[in-house]
């Protein structure tokens, strides 16, 4: 039988025999052993069906064998030629000769029962002979066992290892109380033999060694075969292959670009796994994924190979190399079934998402976590329904955080639901072995962003090197090692976190763009209400200054500024609206449905199917996608006061006086007031359920926070800086829309002042406006508070 057969637990016939190893092989066996580099240059004969003559064979000669000496005490089987050779040997020439092979065949099993009696007696008391159980041999490890022996106080087994029978022999690092030993760092299909012995740790004694195992073989290099499958990148200086990925068309996410790829056969049985990572630019998200990949394929550092598995875009291709930009742009959600995967037994996704904080600023960043929204809250393939971790890539020399860095920490936090905290990891990459400085920066922050109690360390740098240097002094190994073991101690803590729904922080995302959405609209609503108070006082000055003209002149015109509406074309930009068709206003700029049937799901829409941010509140099935966005922009036109007056009476339904077109004015202000303070009810019924449901607040909601960013945004003074300036700069406007509030209420109380002046009963009606003010003013506060 094929002796490597035999220890990975087959039992295939034999059909070669490797001289200098004394192991018979079957043919795949006899390929291997000549395919290595160890057993290249051994002698491999194949085995006739007839016995040979052992010392013909070890001279490399095939001579079938006839006989075998009676007095010698391990005889062997000999030829004729050798028969004559043998008794004319002084030692032996008295020797008596036998052709009985069948007596030959049970003497050498009485002999070899005899000695393993002896050899049992002799070693009794120390540990059995080692072995392997596994019914598949690891490539790059081994769990051997023993039967074990009594140990006595301060005593544990030490176990030593060869390579092959010719080897030197080598301890492991550390003794065991067990009777089994995981052997790690072995190389593929190369035999190794094992001993034990009890030592004790404290005085030094040792007993002597059990038994030596029998040669043991490991196995193939998992990777090898998938190696097969895949395609070189390039050679230099170590051969890199891109890992056979298919992706999912229907998955394919075009108008958010998320994508899916699969590494080996889709199976829905398995245990899944959902990893999204996330970190700035230039933290070495992409390089972690490949090792990530290259652990999960079961990848040694003896192997002459390197895998990746980052699949970039060709519209992203250009972008290597430049590190002030992220290298993608897609969310890429990678795949990796057990089918491949020879650590792991459970699929994995891994979620790669764009770098954030790169030099083209906010509205980059803000692609970014649009992309993960649509991710989280898009239903079917497209889109993802449970998170296992969310990954920080942090980069261990950043002993101090940048106010981006705590920017792009907060951004991210801020998407997700508050029942995730306990499933954030922190990875640490460019680590050295010693403990991070970045974590000395992560605990002098007021609040506690990440956790830095548990956390995995990385040195990627070993990942594509050349392994073949015997330089004593070369760190590669060492920090490949530590990638590894890093890998595996995440995976295996992987296991421990509980898998979470995305359904709040679906509702998350979907409340904070219910808000930014209200809070625009509101800053709108302010800006029309401005205009119009504007306009009010240029109208309400001209009136009490032309009194007698207007009386006298029926077309009397006068020259105001004021918004319009103006059409803006969006064609060929990709960007869907929902835009309300009676009001012939745009309710949401940036709406992710395209179709007109779906615009009930639109984040403008309220539970009862009514729009929230249209004039007249119409129903859903009003509003539509258009190529066109509706804007007020300010424009200088000329108006007639008898057109003024007209649509006063039309509203009336009565002929108005003078003062009663300006009481009338004064009521738009009112109205105006209304919806302001309607849109501020809103925004706080949406901050206070944010408080209840997320996992931390939307950074760029806080001008301080902003102002620490404009701040930082100077001191660095990167490429692009100022645009990035500009952007800030309008995001602390945005956070600061109690204070535009604030404005409008000031405007529109003088505006009133000025027409309670032109009002003849102005006692009633300024007590009628100072409580609409004063109840107005209540809700301010109560918003600027909240």
């Amino acid at each position: 039988m094929c002796d490597a057969c035999k220890y990975s637990g087959e039992d295939l016939k034999a059909g070669y025999k490797c001289v200098d190893c004394a192991e018979h092989l079957c043919e795949d066996c006899m390929k291997y052993h000549r395919s290595q580099k160890q057993t290249r240059s051994h002698k491999i004969h194949p085995i006739p069906s007839q016995p040979l003559c052992e010392s013909c064979y070890a001279m490399g000669d095939q001579v079938v064998a006839t006989s075998f000496c009676l007095d010698c005490d391990e005889p062997e089987l000999i030829c004729q030629s050798c028969v004559k050779h043998h008794l004319s040997m002084k030692q032996s020439r008295t020797h008596k000769i036998s052709e009985d092979l069948f007596a030959y065949t049970i003497r050498t099993f009485k002999n070899n029962s005899l000695k393993e009696l002896n050899e049992d007696k002799e070693n009794d008391g120390c540990p059995g002979k080692p072995y392997v159980t596994e019914t598949v041999t690891m490539s790059n490890h081994l769990l051997v066992k023993w039967e074990e022996t009594e140990l006595g106080e301060n005593e544990a087994y030490q176990i030593m290892f060869k390579e092959g029978t010719t080897g030197i022999w080598k301890s492991c690092m550390s003794n065991t109380v067990k009777s089994s030993m995981k052997m790690e760092g072995l190389q593929p299909q190369t035999a190794y033999v094992f001993r034990v012995r009890v030592v004790n740790n404290r005085s030094g004694e040792e007993r002597p060694f059990g038994l030596e195992s029998d040669p043991i073989t490991t196995g193939q290099s998992a990777a090898l075969g998938i190696m097969k499958m895949s395609t070189m990148v390039y050679n230099d200086p170590i051969p890199v292959y891109a890992l056979p990925v298919f992706e999912v068309n229907a998955a394919r996410n075009e108008y958010a670009k998320t994508r899916k790829l699969h590494v080996g056969v889709i199976a829905n049985a398995a245990t899944e796994k959902n990893i999204m990572i996330v970190g700035a630019t230039g933290a070495g998200k992409s390089t972690l994924i490949n090792a990530m990949a290259n652990y999960m394929m079961g990848v040694t550092w003896a192997d002459p190979f390197r895998f990746t598995l980052v699949n970039v875009e060709t519209s992203e291709q250009g972008r290597s190399g430049n590190q002030a930009i992220s290298q993608t742009e897609w969310i890429t959600c990678y795949n990796i079934n057990t089918s491949v995967s020879s650590r792991l037994k459970y699929n994995i996704n891994l979620i790669d998402t764009p770098g954030f904080g790169d030099t083209r600023g906010l509205e980059h960043d803000q692609t970014v976590i649009n992309q993960i929204k649509e991710l989280c809250t898009v239903n079917g393939s497209q889109g993802v329904a449970t998170i296992d971790a969310v990954c920080f890539i942090l980069k261990a020399p950043d002993a101090r955080l940048t106010s981006t860095q705590m920017y792009i920490f907060e951004s991210i936090l801020s998407l997700f639901g508050n029942d995730i905290k306990d499933n954030i990891c922190t990875l640490i990459t460019f680590a050295d072995g010693q403990r991070p400085p970045v974590l000395a920066g992560l605990e002098a922050l007021e609040f506690k962003l990440l956790p830095y109690e548990k956390y995995f360390t990385f040195n990627n740098s070993a990942l594509f090197v050349d392994n073949k240097s015997n330089d004593p002094n070369a760190l590669a190994p060492t920090f490949w090692e530590m990638g590894m073991k890093s890998c595996e101690a995440f995976f295996d803590h992987l296991v421990t976190l509980p898998t979470k729904s995305l359904l709040l922080t679906s509702e998350v995302l979907r409340q904070r763009e219910r808000l930014e959405n209200t809070v625009y609209h509101l800053y709108q609503e302010i800006d029309v209400g401005l205009s119009k108070i504007g306009v009010l006082e240029q109208e309400v000055e001209l009136f009490t200054k032309c009194r007698r003209q207007i009386r006298e002149n029926k077309n009397f015109r006068y020259q105001v500024t004021e918004n319009v509406q103006e059409i803006v074309d969006l064609k060929g930009k990709g960007q869907f609206t929902t835009t309300c068709l009676i009001c012939n206003f745009t309710c949401h700029e940036n709406c992710r449905y395209s179709n007109n049937e779906d615009k009930e799901k639109c984040i403008a829409i309220g539970d009862d199917g009514k729009c929230t941010e249209c004039p007249s509140n119409c129903h859903w099935t009003e509003h539509h996608n258009t190529p066109y966005l509706i804007k007020l922009v300010p424009k200088l036109i000329y108006k007639k006061y008898s057109e003024k007056k007209k649509i006063y009476d039309e509203a009336t339904q009565k002929s108005l006086t003078q003062e009663q077109i300006v009481q009338e004015m004064s009521n738009d202000i009112e109205r105006l007031e209304d919806a302001i303070a309607e849109r501020l009810d809103r925004i706080a019924e949406y901050n206070n359920r944010l408080k209840e449901i997320a996992l931390r607040p939307d950074p760029l909601s806080t001008a301080q926070y902003i102002d620490l960013l404009i701040n930082g945004e100077k001191r660095e003074k990167r490429y692009g800086f100022e645009s990035r300036i500009d952007a800030l700069e309008k995001c602390k406007k945005r956070s600061q829309y109690g204070q535009s509030v604030q404005i409008f209420k000031n405007r529109a109380q003088s505006t009133r002042d000025t027409l309670n002046a032109t009002v003849s009963d102005e006692d009633d009606v300024s007590e009628t406006f100072l409580g609409a003010i004063k109840n107005f003013g209540k809700k301010i506060i109560h918003a600027i508070k909240v």
